[in-house]
């Protein structure tokens, strides 16, 4: 899909942490804290904590007990993030905990207040009957979060966490040594709006918005294996969240929850060629015929693996043509299917058969939601694009490269 090479990088871990001071703090605490809120946190935070980590303590969390809240941070290889739990806190220290056995235990805990207290060596947790003792450990060589004081912008919730759930599957899942590293979505803020893009070299979605301005330009590319987690910080409560940024990280902030994460190094293709292509030919299609066809034909349309994989054809004709418009679907050596569907519009002038990677189509199928459905086309070898129409002030572009069987 792209004329030109140039890789990506992806971070490294001795750029990723700032540590924090030398200076050990108080580990004798004492608090009672909500179960249900202090699950809400520890939820989120297992997200972020990897069970293989290069640095041990990094399995862990950090607890600070403040004056009237409790702050955990957990921290993994490409991801920092903080959050405050309300809490009645009778004594304030801090110290590390095992991320994995702490949230294990509170979610199993009855729905009911959690009394910790701790010293030096341990931490004991009580709630209702039961009591759990676990070792803590010194906070002295756990990683600060990352400070960001570049505002980049304040944006609703919904908003944003729309278009990066759209742009979701159409990242690439791995890197491919010799060209672009395309594990990542690219926002770009400009004057004329907001955009996310991602792209794997053999498909593209486009996401934009025209209502969400900067003065200037601002280019971030959030790596794959971040998306998930900024979906689910995004999708806690509803409200606005700040984005700022430093050298290499960016920061999501809503109320008192702070997620760092480090940005992808490098340049991205270069999209605006494929965006900015013009197309001959259009049909519409109603957006629920569209996904159940799609669906119906992937039972031969997905089968395969690697480079043997199921396809899906659109098939457009004039008027007065036999099958003027159809979905077919074919798996080498295993079976066929075939479905005649009823545009809205067409301006079909030559019958044409335009083929696709069925598993393309599928997933695309499977994450929209519209009335209608716009396909834009030139011949069978070129690119095709396929737009949902929106009411939510997006405008999506899915751009497809057909597979020549």
């Amino acid at each position: 899909m792209f004329a030109s090479t140039q890789e990506t990088l992806a971070p490294t871990a001795n750029n990723l942490f700032t540590l924090a001071a030398v200076e050990t703090p108080n580990r004798n605490i004492k608090l009672s804290i909500a179960r249900n809120a202090l699950r809400i946190a520890l939820d989120l935070l297992a997200e972020v904590v990897e069970a293989k980590q290069a640095y041990p303590l990094f399995s862990h969390l950090l607890l600070e007990a403040r004056a009237d809240r409790l702050r955990l941070r957990g921290v993994g290889l490409y991801n920092t993030l903080q959050c405050d739990v309300e809490a009645d806190v009778q004594q304030t220290g801090s110290f590390c905990l095992p991320a994995k056995k702490l949230a294990d235990i509170v979610r199993h805990l009855p729905a009911a207040t959690i009394d910790l207290i701790s010293n030096a060596e341990a931490a004991t947790l009580k709630c209702g009957d039961s009591r759990f003792k676990l070792k803590t450990h010194a906070t002295d060589e756990f990683p600060a979060l990352a400070e960001a004081n570049e505002t980049i912008a304040t944006i609703p919730i919904e908003i944003l966490l729309t278009m990066l759930r759209t742009v979701l599957f159409a990242a690439a899942r791995t890197a491919d040594n010799g060209r672009y590293a395309l594990e990542g979505a690219q926002l770009t803020f400009s004057p004329t709006g907001l955009r996310v893009v991602a792209t794997d070299g053999h498909r593209l979605l486009c996401v934009e918005r025209s209502d969400l301005t900067r003065d200037d330009s601002v280019i971030l590319l959030l790596p794959r294996h971040s998306l998930p987690l900024i979906l689910k910080f995004l999708s806690v409560e509803p409200g606005e969240v700040q984005l700022r940024r430093n050298e290499n990280k960016l920061v999501f902030q809503h109320g008192t929850r702070l997620l760092a994460c480090t940005l992808l190094d490098g340049a991205f293709p270069d999209c605006e060629p494929i965006l900015l292509q013009e197309f001959q030919h259009a049909l519409t299609l109603e957006g629920t015929m569209f996904q159940a066809a799609i669906q119906r034909m992937a039972v031969f349309g997905t089968e395969g693996t690697g480079s043997s994989f199921g396809v899906i054809r659109f098939h457009f004709a004039p008027d007065g043509s036999t099958s003027r418009y159809e979905v077919q679907s074919f798996a080498p050596g295993s079976g066929e299917g075939q479905e005649e569907i009823l545009p809205l519009t067409a301006d079909a002038q030559e019958a044409v058969t335009i083929s696709f990677n069925g598993r393309y189509l599928l997933d695309f199928a499977r994450t929209i939601s519209a009335s209608a459905i716009t396909i834009q086309y030139n011949d069978a070898r070129t690119s095709v694009a396929i737009s949902p129409a929106t009411d939510n002030g997006c405008v999506v572009r899915y751009i497809l490269m057909p597979c020549l069987v």
